[in-house]
């Protein structure tokens, strides 16, 4: 009897050890699968809002420059044909001669117009005069890119596959099926969890796969567009992924909802005519997700049209000519160079009140973080000027 009961109660527990066994294993987290189910979560929204931070390095006439661009605002998603935005951006130009530039304004895109907007100064672009505060240009469809860079002769060095087809319903189908089954990242989890705007997040540490997205890139053209893949495209996407594959990216990925709450990237890009890296930091958060929001035109802007006849003495009328246009307005404008002056930098850190304000950064302190370097040397390396990590880590504010 004795026996008959020890059996069966070890086979209880064998019964119960392998249903625990299964369980554990079905129910274990995947940071492969977790990353389809953000990118199909994201692809999903109606509304966003966005606030990201770029820094990287280039060099003119010998001299480095550190640039930082920051951008934020509330994106609309739900038609794929268009994007409706109201996007406002800084971006900042830092040298170690204490020399800088500082520009800043905002852009909105709707109903299919685009008004774009700079904080005075502003610019100095022919054809208009940007110092009056809410001055605003007006473009019809078609012609913003004929503008050229929002800021001048300001190239972002990240590696980007465009197109001029749009997205259709039918394709983003496609698209949605793609980053459903899509296996692009190499992938860690650790179990590190945060806390971001309220929601649980794990934290997913990613790089490509150089191979797996050259092929979800071609398929992406395949998607949009029905048709294979050019010669020069395939180069352009091979290009591209190998450039990506430097980057290191960790995700902040929400538990319940499987939305992504911030991204942050860290790595180097080839130079234009070097196998040198530049080094470059991206940090970009997402919040209010399906959020409405309204925006409004604004109140009596300049038509671009008018630009254009006052810069060359005539209608926009092709294609061709507005690319004339846009090679005259990146020739033509430019942003006033200024100089840190001591009456304006009380600590002495080589960042003037307003970049300390942009960055958080102490005024009256030099080294705010006290780790033994200033301010302005933490920003130009690209850490962080406030503790430890990336100037992007903990977050810029507007």
């Amino acid at each position: 009897m004795r026996k008959s009961l020890l059996f069966i109660c070890l086979g209880v527990l064998v019964v119960l050890s392998m249903t625990a066994a299964s369980y554990f294993v079905l129910t274990k987290f995947s940071p492969v699968d977790e990353i389809r189910r953000m990118t199909v979560a994201m692809s999903r929204l109606q509304t966003v809002t966005e606030s990201g931070g770029f820094h990287w390095t280039v060099s003119d006439g010998g001299e480095d420059i550190f640039t930082t661009l920051y951008t934020s605002g509330p994106v609309r998603l739900a038609d794929p044909t268009k994007l409706e935005h109201d996007t406002t951006f800084r971006a900042v130009f830092l040298s170690k001669s204490n020399q800088y530039k500082d520009l800043s304004g905002e852009l909105r895109v709707k109903d299919d117009k685009t008004f774009l907007t700079y904080t005075p100064p502003g610019p100095t672009v022919q054809g208009i005069n940007f110092d009056k505060a809410e001055t605003w240009v007006s473009f019809a469809p078609g012609e913003f890119p004929s503008w050229g860079s929002l800021v001048p002769n300001l190239k972002i060095p990240i590696p980007f596959f465009s197109s001029q087809t749009p997205w259709t319903p039918d394709s983003m189908k496609r698209l949605r099926v793609m980053l459903a089954l899509t296996d692009v990242f190499q992938v860690k989890f650790d179990g590190t969890e945060e806390t971001l705007s309220g929601e649980r997040t794990r934290v997913v540490d990613a790089r490509f796969d150089t191979d797996a997205l050259k092929s979800f890139l071609y398929d992406v053209i395949r998607a949009r567009e029905d048709r294979e893949p050019t010669d020069a495209e395939r180069l352009n996407i091979d290009t591209i992924a190998t450039d990506l594959a430097n980057m290191s990216i960790r995700l902040w990925i929400g538990k319940n909802d499987h939305l992504l709450y911030r991204l942050q990237a860290i790595g180097g890009i080839p130079k234009e005519h070097s196998h040198e890296l530049m080094p470059i930091d991206i940090r970009i958060g997402f919040s209010d997700f399906n959020k409405s929001f309204d925006m409004q035109e604004p109140a009596s802007p300049i038509s671009f049209a008018s630009i254009y006849q006052s810069i060359l003495h005539a209608l926009p009328t092709s294609a061709t000519v507005l690319g004339r246009l846009s090679v005259v307005l990146t020739q033509g404008s430019s942003i006033p160079d200024q100089t840190v002056q001591s009456a304006t930098d009380p600590d002495g850190d080589g960042l003037d009140t307003i970049l300390e304000g942009f960055f958080g950064t102490n005024p009256n302190k030099a080294d705010t973080d006290g780790d033994g370097v200033n301010d302005g040397e933490e920003v130009k390396r690209g850490t962080n000027p406030r503790g430890k990590g990336s100037l992007f880590g903990f977050g810029l504010g507007k």
